[in-house]
């Protein structure tokens, strides 16, 4: 049996300093689908962003990204 090929994608939403453990800890985790990282987070896609990388890179270097000095920001593997 073939194992899955994942890429890294980002994960960005607004999180208090309580919670920033609990989505740290997920850090480098594998999901099979976007809908299961959110339901690790305990989110919606309103709640938190999920990007692939080029997407978020284009974003932070085209200034569009929301303010980063409240956001956690963090990355998993999503299978392709």
């Amino acid at each position: 049996m073939k194992k899955p090929l994942y890429r890294t994608v980002i994960i960005a939403g607004y999180v208090s300093s309580s919670e920033r453990k609990q989505f740290e800890d997920i850090e480098n985790k594998k999901f099979e689908t976007k809908e299961d990282i959110l339901k690790e987070l305990g989110g919606d896609s309103e709640d938190f962003l999920v990007l692939e990388l080029t997407d978020f890179m284009d974003a932070c270097n085209n200034q569009t990204f929301f303010s980063l000095d409240d956001s956690w920001i963090g990355y998993v593997q999503l299978e392709n």
